[in-house]
């Protein structure tokens, strides 16, 4: 056999190995593309059930030994660690998954030895947490794998059956263009602004360079395409500084009102509610 021919046949097989690791690495593409959609199909939500009476009894009582000193037993936090329940649960956690919360609880709790507990302890923790902020229990277990807890999705209001979401589709939701709030709302809104939120943001609403404005451009920034349910949600879980949700729902609506008056949203015939589902249905667009 010459030096030739047998460059040639080395040539050939290096060819060949290489073709089959390509198509193998197709082969698995192609196989975890459906999987990867399965697990979308597959998405529930914590107002289905995703954890047991039992398993969220254990929990608490994990709670109580291992979160309880900073969180505190009521789940509303000691100023420094933040609360676990209500608009701050909501604020931290809606529309992301139960996976998400697992992982980040493992990875930072407890304080000065994360990811100490075991597995279950911490399905346990989580499902205690998910009682409390009023979400159902099931007959079946929260998993401790995280594939099956990225599939559960957290909520803040149950899923609507597919005809009537459909229908909420296809119906226009208002917007703060169409008068949302009455002009002697948001003088109410401008006191309590006063009162509340001016030490830090300022009378003209543009902010002390720490605290945001509040007003113009870095309000479109913030808000646009969010709805003021979500402004709302946000302003009473972290307002007045240090003093977070001490002021009355309706005194944050009021607030509300005055933040969109200066920025030039029209006021209307009706007051802004403090109802968090009706907030949920109003649009902050920055054009009409």
């Amino acid at each position: 056999m010459t030096t030739r021919t047998l460059n040639r046949i080395l040539r050939t097989r290096t060819i060949t190995r290489r073709f089959r690791a390509v198509a193998a690495s197709a082969a698995v593409a192609i196989l975890l593309l459906p999987a990867a959609a399965r697990a979308q199909d597959d998405a529930t939500s914590v107002w289905d059930g995703a954890y047991t009476e039992e398993q969220a009894t254990r929990g608490e009582g994990a709670y109580e030994r291992e979160c309880a000193t900073c969180h505190l037993a009521d789940l509303l936090g000691d100023g420094i660690a933040p609360a676990l329940v209500g608009p701050a649960f909501d604020f931290r956690w809606s529309d992301l998954s139960v996976g998400d919360m697992f992982v980040a609880i493992r990875a930072t709790m407890p304080q000065g030895a994360p990811a100490s507990l075991s597995p279950r302890a911490y399905a346990d923790i989580v499902s205690y947490l998910l009682q409390r902020n009023d979400f159902p229990a099931g007959d079946n277990e929260l998993p401790t794998e995280e594939a099956a807890l990225n599939a559960v999705i957290i909520h803040r209001e149950p899923p609507a059956p597919a005809a009537e979401a459909e229908a909420e589709a296809e119906a226009a939701d208002p917007t703060v263009w169409d008068g949302v709030f009455t002009a002697e709302q948001a003088t109410r809104g401008e006191g309590a602004y006063e009162r509340e939120c001016a030490t830090c943001h300022l009378a003209d609403l543009l902010g002390d360079g720490i605290a945001p404005a509040l007003t113009g451009a870095a309000f479109d920034f913030r808000w646009s395409d969010l709805s003021v349910g979500d402004m709302f949600v946000a302003i009473r879980a972290t307002m007045p500084q240090g003093a977070p949700a001490s002021l009355s729902p309706q005194a944050y609506a009021d607030i509300v009102s005055y933040v969109l008056q200066r920025n030039d949203f029209p006021a209307g015939d009706a007051e802004l509610p403090s109802d968090e589902a009706v907030l949920n249905t109003i649009m902050i667009t920055s054009e009409q």
